[in-house]
């Protein structure tokens, strides 16, 4: 959408466990544009598990901007990036037309799944976004790859030896 000045989640730790209290998500956009809308976390049943504002201001070089939501569930989920016209609220069903409809604009949404069983009950795709196919592992760190913004998935971060597209 025009409005999300080509915004979508560039990188974020879906398992931060070991990082401390706060997560770090990296919202990638258009150079110098302000940013402001919503982080959703949505779970593999489709209800809305947290609704965390997100703004900043994309680098006028890289077209980056950092935030800290205080909480993001582990997968499987679905991480969504919306504009403020999101409706809805912790507790929104997306099986339903009513919650579908909440999200008026969205961004970005990435579905991670947990196990083959999990793939199938992800919403980045129905979003207009991507779901990955189980990597086997719950991921350390998601990231898109600076030239073709194709998404990847690392198991560990210390000693890179799972790449998932």
């Amino acid at each position: 959408a025009s409005w999300c000045f080509d915004s979508k989640i560039n990188e974020f730790d879906p398992d931060a466990a070991n990082v401390g209290p706060k997560h770090v998500i990296e919202v990638k956009g258009r150079p110098g544009s302000f940013f402001n809308g919503f982080l959703i976390d949505v779970n593999h049943n489709g209800i809305v598990e947290s609704v965390q504002d997100v703004s900043g201001t994309f680098d006028s070089i890289t077209g980056l901007f950092t935030a800290l939501p205080n909480a993001m569930r582990l997968p499987p989920a679905t991480y969504i990036l919306t504009d403020p016209s999101f409706t809805g609220g912790v507790g929104t069903d997306l099986n339903t037309v009513t919650g579908l409809n909440d999200f008026v604009t969205v961004c970005d949404a990435i579905g991670i799944p947990n196990s083959t069983a999990t793939e199938s009950e992800l919403y980045g795709e129905k979003l207009g976004g991507t779901d990955f196919s189980d990597p086997g592992f719950t991921p350390e760190l998601i990231f898109r790859d600076s030239i073709n913004d194709e998404l990847y998935a690392i198991k560990d971060f210390d000693n890179v030896t799972s790449v998932v597209r």
